[in-house]
């Protein structure tokens, strides 16, 4: 693939990036989508670090996606301080805690392979409080966000420079959780809608 074509990608994933982050934000000032902060802290945190992981080797014009990624999950996570999910349970805590307990040891691991990894998990862990509150609440996500997401990502990994488990791992585990988490909002959509017609 040329330079010319990753250049393409990654400008791709940009421009899909902020078509994604244009409605959320929307959503979010009208009170119809609830971020949970818990999942957007992590994530702010760990794309960021995930940048940096991408640089050192040497992942090239497809690692600034996710630079600009890191940026939005921190525009959200501070949005969602005033107008994100109120109702904390402990499950979330837990998360939450555990997520963080988890980063020292990201942080003590040299070998940049363990660190990705860690990454990696660390963020699929930062999704739960946002799958468990869309079980009883599939209608406060905006899912063409998340799809997009899953857009953005796979144009990221695209334009990476050179594919290794440290440069791909991280983007092609959010193209993964991000449909997934498309697939099962709309589930949990036509299964309460299935419910409701019921009565």
């Amino acid at each position: 693939m040329t330079d010319y074509t990753k250049e393409i990608l990654t400008t791709l994933g940009l421009i899909v990036a902020f078509i994604g982050l244009i409605p959320y934000i929307v959503d979010i000032m009208h009170r119809r989508t609830k971020p949970y902060c818990f999942s957007w802290f992590i994530w702010s945190f760990l794309t960021g670090t995930a940048f940096f992981g991408q640089i050192a080797d040497q992942g090239g014009a497809g690692a600034w996606v996710t630079a600009i990624n890191s940026a939005m999950c921190f525009l959200i996570f501070f949005l969602s301080l005033k107008y994100g999910e109120r109702i904390i349970k402990k499950s979330d805590w837990i998360t939450f805690i555990a997520a963080l307990c988890a980063i020292p040891l990201w942080l003590a691991t040299h070998t940049p392979l363990y660190s990705m990894i860690l990454v990696t998990a660390i963020d699929m862990l930062g999704f739960y409080p946002t799958f468990r509150k869309s079980w009883n609440k599939p209608h406060e996500e905006t899912i063409t966000a998340f799809a997009l997401g899953s857009l953005m990502y796979a144009f990221g990994a695209a334009a990476l420079d050179r594919y290794t488990i440290i440069t791909a791992l991280y983007p092609i585990s959010l193209v993964v959780t991000n449909a997934g988490f498309v697939l099962y909002v709309l589930w949990r959509r036509n299964v309460m809608l299935s419910q409701v017609r019921k009565l």
